[in-house]
């Protein structure tokens, strides 16, 4: 993308999709580019008092009838900011610019396994690093890792005062079998339901088992996908060094 002012960007080195891309989804002519174009606000209720009043007012039905863009093949919505470094950058969690960490700052739809609602903004644990592991009970190398980690989370937490956070992304078909099977499990972690997946995808997290690492922070510094048997010591490895311990 090039972007070209502080609120607009233009596709210029996006590859064609073999099944759908940008172009498709607008149904861009030869000579035509894609361009994205976002405006901030502070607050949705910010964004809503002001649409409505840009929406209301008679210049805007005169701006219908001259836009210089097609507005029946234009895609919008409302975005949120999904992580933010500090100094206030935002970014992907793909890409981190450098000498910044992402952290974990998103107001997500997960609830307790009573159902209870989760603010995963308020995460912390005294300083000390959080694991949040997103795992299923249809997953076996989810269920392989977390059971390989309990063997070991006691001395873990004794050693670093780690704390592991298990997001279960079961949706409504499976979300009732996650209580009856942690509670079948030596589990001492805390396990939250994510059945929306709305922190899954704020995560950009594609498939499970799916590992992250928070410094005491609150900054992911490590993340990992998939399971081996061994890699929770690679996991351990890497806790022990946020807390000074090689």
């Amino acid at each position: 993308f090039l972007q070209v002012s502080a609120d607009m960007a233009v596709a210029v080195d996006v590859p064609d999709g073999q099944l759908t891309d940008f172009k498709g989804a607008v149904k861009a002519k030869p000579d035509e580019v894609v361009v994205f174009s976002w405006l901030e606000f502070p607050s949705k209720e910010a964004h809503d008092a002001a649409n409505a009043k840009i929406m209301s007012d008679p210049r805007m039905k005169e701006m219908g009838t001259n836009m210089p863009f097609d507005g029946q093949r234009m895609i919008y919505g409302g975005f949120a900011s999904l992580v933010d470094s500090v100094g206030g950058v935002r970014m992907c969690l793909d890409a981190p610019m450098q000498d910044e960490k992402a952290h974990i700052d998103l107001p997500a739809g997960c609830q307790t396994l009573d159902g209870k609602k989760v603010n995963t903004s308020t995460w912390s644990n005294d300083g000390k690093p959080i694991i949040v592991n997103f795992w299923a009970t249809w997953c076996a190398p989810c269920k392989r890792e977390l059971s390989a980690i309990a063997d070991k989370y006691d001395t873990w937490q004794k050693e670093t005062g780690v704390k592991l956070i298990a997001v279960s992304i079961d949706d409504a078909r499976s979300m009732a079998r996650v209580a009856p099977y942690v509670n079948g499990q030596d589990w001492d972690y805390d396990v939250v339901l994510d059945p929306n997946g709305d922190l899954k995808r704020a995560l950009n997290v594609n498939n499970v088992p799916h590992t992250f690492l928070l410094n005491g922070k609150g900054e992911i510094v490590w993340q990992h996908n998939n399971y081996e048997p061994g890699d929770e010591n690679e996991l351990y490895q890497k806790v022990r060094e946020l807390v000074g311990k090689k």
